[in-house]
């Protein structure tokens, strides 16, 4: 006796290939080992379909020679099948879809294949086979394919599946009753549940991807649950989820996922159940939905720690030091890239290393000229780049050594792993679990979704390709900066974009501007490049690094480094964070110094004691954040501040850094605040003593928003710069002499030189003339006084002017009066016999004075009046004759 069986619950999928295989067995037996979902029995029930299918009690199974199973080959899915699966002389016959795990079965024919629905395969054996389909039997088996691929959107959906339904839509599928059956109406009691589900829904993110995990109780069974689980899915728009629902004595749990970051078909394994990487679901006994679930994370977890390889983990490129180095040269070393490491290497290959403690004790015995080879630690063991983490921590316990240095197959130093990156990895469990259990914001681990929700589109496209890229040049590579910042703060859009690469940012920049069709500038003295779309957009990519420096305020020196190392040299906390972008950890921060804390305490910190000390522009930088967000700088950053403007500091940077300090802040929102503040710490007066005085900038400042306001009003082509406006004012007491010295010193440029010199020059420029006419100014009149002005001069004066007559012509002028053009030329004169010469230029700025004062209005007036203008002067030429 032939039978056809599928497994417990059984799926449209496994109707689908019930029917099918029908077709290969015309003679076998139908006999379900249970019941059907709830959307199967109502097909069933409803449809103008019959399945000649018989009851599992009217059958003797020890008759069945034949067994053909269809959409699963695990034994605990079968229901009483599972007792003749053994039997001396059973012949099996296999169709599945499913991955295999360790209760698969032995069967004398096996096809098993990697497509989204065991129907899928069916349908192309019969298509070999040419043996045709009723259309209502076309319609089962497409209502299979379509269920288990998620309507062809599950990322298990394949080619193969397409090919089917196109097969099935060719035999006169009706897709009206998959549309009926599929996207169906919940019951009041699954509505309940689905309720439940969303309101215990908790997050953990794995490898970037976040991971739901939702429980819910019933007293009662309800059916349908995979269909529900696929609902709260689509709902909460999730990448991952795991549904717990305890019915009776049993925890059903249903898993689904749109990646192949985590594969629900293993979990499912673990709890004796099954599926494939997308799909899966396990029915639990004898376990606690709270057990299932403290399992499930411990599982997950274990996910986590078997990921975080050896070259994962890692810190590369290596700080190192050649062993023919003295000792003095390594503590240079140390303290150039403050370490208290260093790994000793002959040619790239790890001999020891040395630490900082030895290097103070060596050089203290007068040994600081000996190579550092002499005095190095030789007991070291190291890992190959694909060591597990398990075999590395256990390493790092046993064997008591600084670092751990991951060596490649030809020898070679690839990286160095330490305590802190030990501690790391364990501390992301801990962090994941608190977050799981006390409802810490997911956004602290990862911004995955805060991205999609506050990227636009095409950006947010642009850095998963350079994520991509990454992953093909197998490089890590980071979102860094303003932008991370801003984004964390859910601050206005910053598309000032910043990638790091861990490797070499100059050639990735490249390959970059190649894929994308844009060009790339490139500084390699600083390894960093400037990809350049077409449309102008830009993009700064820079090799991870790490920089010393020589003296106080100078430029930094650059080297090589990992994502920490090129962190650890950012000015604050608040900009020491990075999004990685691979697509396997996309979306995962790393904040190594804690600058999500400062974030939500709004405080400003620096990274290290030295900060200000190293870089002195940082003190404008910290004020300018302070005042932009609304935050307070630390109070040992303050004191740091404060120390460093009194030592001197500020005053031995160059001028051109300044002045690049000094442009932000007047591009800023609200430069008055920043300046009020760097006044009282200080700072002004380190730039010039003459700048102490500042209540002239406190009336100045207001005004000049007020007039840059309006003329953005106006929506004029020419561009303001503002900041050269608030930099006027901010010079404004200054003399002419203490102007000059400090612009020479900031190097101002001379075209800027020329406006700032306008500007201040105003009132015989602009008010005085306009105030000789005053009783019969006109419109020429006007239009003279301003006509060669820069821009920022006429409006910085709008601003510094107290007369409404003044500050009314200017408004004139910018609105009106500099658009006016006439329509008459040179080649009219010559027409009316006119000679060339400098009458020309007279009678043409004639014919404007008369159109900008209303006393002509057409072109027609104007060669009119051209044309009197040209008689007097013809009268006039034959009486001076």
């Amino acid at each position: 006796m032939d039978v056809i069986t599928t497994h417990l619950n059984a799926d449209f999928d496994c109707l689908g290939s019930i029917v099918a295989a029908r077709k290969l067995y015309p003679d076998a037996i139908v006999v379900f080992p249970g019941s059907q979902a709830r959307n199967v029995r109502d097909f069933l029930q409803h449809a103008d379909f019959h399945l000649d299918a018989v009851s599992i009690k009217s059958i003797e199974l020890q008759r069945i020679t034949r067994l053909i199973l269809v959409d699963t080959r695990h034994t605990d899915r079968i229901g009483e099948f599972a007792g003749i699966i053994h039997k001396p002389g059973l012949k099996i016959h296999l169709y599945d879809h499913h991955p295999g795990s360790e209760s698969d079965f032995e069967a004398e024919l096996k096809i098993v294949e990697d497509v989204g629905a065991t129907t899928t395969i069916f349908t192309r054996l019969l298509q070999e086979r040419q043996i045709p389909l009723s259309p209502m039997e076309a319609t089962v088996m497409a209502l299979g394919i379509y269920e288990d691929t998620g309507s062809l959107t599950f990322n298990s959906t394949t080619e193969a599946d397409l090919r089917a339904v196109a097969d099935l839509v060719a035999q006169e599928a009706d897709l009206s009753v998959i549309t009926e059956y599929i996207n169906r109406e919940m019951t009041a009691v699954q509505v309940r549940l689905l309720n439940d589900l969303i309101l215990s829904e908790r997050e953990i993110i794995l490898e970037g991807t976040p991971v739901a995990i939702a429980r819910a109780t019933s007293r009662r069974y309800i059916g349908d649950v995979a269909f529900l689980v696929h609902k709260w899915k689509e709902m909460q728009n999730l990448e991952v989820v795991f549904a717990l629902i305890q019915m009776d004595n049993t925890v059903h749990m249903v898993a689904r996922s749109r990646g192949a970051v985590v594969n629900v078909g293993n979990i499912a394994a673990e709890f004796g159940g099954g599926g494939h990487p997308y799909a899966a679901s396990a029915s639990i006994k004898q376990m606690t939905i709270h057990d299932v679930e403290e399992k499930l994370l411990h599982l997950l977890h274990a996910h986590i720690q078997e990921s975080h390889i050896a070259r994962r983990i890692m810190s590369s490129p290596v700080l190192s030091v050649d062993y023919e180095k003295s000792i003095r040269q390594t503590r240079a070393l140390l303290d150039g890239y403050t370490v208290n490491t260093l790994l000793v290497v002959n040619q790239g290959r790890p001999l020891g290393y040395i630490t900082r403690q030895i290097v103070q004790r060596a050089i203290y015995h007068g040994l600081e000229d000996e190579a550092v080879s002499e005095y190095m630690l030789t007991d070291i063991r190291s890992v190959s780049p694909e060591t597990p983490f398990s075999e590395i921590e256990l390493l790092m316990i046993q064997q008591p050594q600084k670092i751990l240095p991951v060596v490649t197959p030809e020898g070679q130093a690839a990286g160095v792993i330490t305590k802190n990156d030990i501690l790391k990895v364990l501390q992301e469990y801990t962090l994941e679990e608190q977050s799981y259990y006390h409802h810490i914001d997911p956004h602290t681990r990862n911004v995955r979704r805060l991205m999609n929700e506050r990227i636009r589109e095409n950006v947010l496209t642009l850095l998963q390709d350079i994520g991509q890229l990454g992953d093909k040049l197998d490089t890590a590579v980071y979102l860094v900066g303003g932008f991370v910042r801003d984004l964390l703060l859910r601050a206005e859009e910053n598309l000032d974009i910043d990638i790091v690469v861990e490797g070499d940012g100059v050639h990735f920049a490249e390959t970059l501007a190649t894929r994308i069709g844009a060009r790339v500038r490139i500084h390699r003295k600083f390894c960093t490049a400037v990809v350049i779309f077409p449309d102008g957009f830009k993009i700064d990519v820079a090799t991870a690094r790490t920089e010393r420096y020589e003296y106080p305020a100078a430029m930094p020196i650059v080297k090589l480094g990992s994502i920490r190392l090129d962190l650890s040299r950012r000015d604050f906390t608040i900009n020491a964070l990075a999004i990685k972008l691979n697509a396997r950890e996309f979306g995962k921060v790393y904040d190594f110094f804690g600058g999500q804390r400062d974030l939500k305490e709004k405080a400003i910190r620096v990274l290290h004691s030295l900060s200000f000390v190293e870089d002195p522009t940082r003190i404008f930088r910290a004020v300018r954040f302070e005042q932009r967000f609304h935050f307070q700088i630390g109070n040992l950053t303050l004191n740091l501040t404060k120390n460093a403007v009194k030592k001197g500091f500020v005053s031995q940077l160059s001028g051109p850094r300044v002045q690049n300090e000094l442009r932000l802040i007047f591009s800023e929102p609200q430069p008055l605040r920043i300046i009020e503040r760097l006044d009282k710490l200080g700072v002004l007066r380190a730039i010039s003593p003459r700048l102490s005085a500042i209540d002239e900038m406190q009336r100045l400042f207001p005004a000049i928003d007020a007039v840059i306001a309006w003329y953005q009003l106006l929506y004029r082509k020419e561009p303001v710069k503002g900041w050269l406006l608030y930099f006027v004012a901010f010079i404004e007491k200054l003399s002419h002499h203490d102007v000059q010295d400090l612009c020479n010193y900031l190097k101002i440029q001379a075209n800027m030189m020329q406006t700032i010199r306008t500007a201040r020059n105003g009132y015989h420029l602009i008010e005085r003339p306009l105030y000789e006419k005053h009783n019969s100014l006109k419109n020429s009149d006007i239009y003279a006084v301003f006509r060669a002005l820069p821009l920022e001069a006429i409006l910085f004066w709008m601003a510094k002017t107290q007369k409404e007559s003044v500050k009314k012509a200017a408004s004139v002028y910018l609105s009106t009066l500099q658009d006016i053009r006439i329509s008459v030329k040179g080649r009219d004169l010559l027409q009316l016999g006119l000679k060339p010469g400098p009458e020309f230029q007279r009678i043409l700025n004639d014919v404007l004075h008369a159109r900008l004062n209303g006393e002509i209005t057409s072109e027609a007036q104007e060669l009119e009046f051209l044309g009197r203008q040209c008689q007097q002067y013809h009268h006039q030429h034959i009486q001076d004759a």
